[in-house]
C-alpha cells in the first residue's frame, strides 16, 4: 500500500517497475544498474543524472527507482 502510494504521488505512469524492465536492452551497463537499484546514492545524499540516447530505458529505469 505504501509503495502504490509513493508512485501516485509524484504522478508517475503506471507500469514502469523493474518487475518489467529489460536490463539487456538499456544503455546504462548492468554493473551501475545493479548498483542504482540498491539506493545507497540517496542515503548518501547525491543526485542521480541519466542520460544517453532516445528509447534505451531511462526514463522506464528512473520511473522503477521511484
Amino acid at each position: 500500500m505504501i509503495l502504490r502510494t509513493r508512485r501516485k504521488r509524484p504522478g508517475f505512469p503506471a507500469g514502469k517497475t523493474f518487475g518489467n524492465w529489460d536490463e539487456t536492452a538499456s544503455s546504462i551497463p548492468r554493473p551501475p544498474q545493479d548498483s542504482l537499484k540498491m539506493i545507497e546514492w540517496v542515503t548518501r545524499k547525491e543526485n542521480l543524472c541519466i542520460c544517453g540516447p532516445s528509447s534505451t530505458g531511462k526514463s522506464h529505469f528512473t520511473e522503477a527507482l521511484g
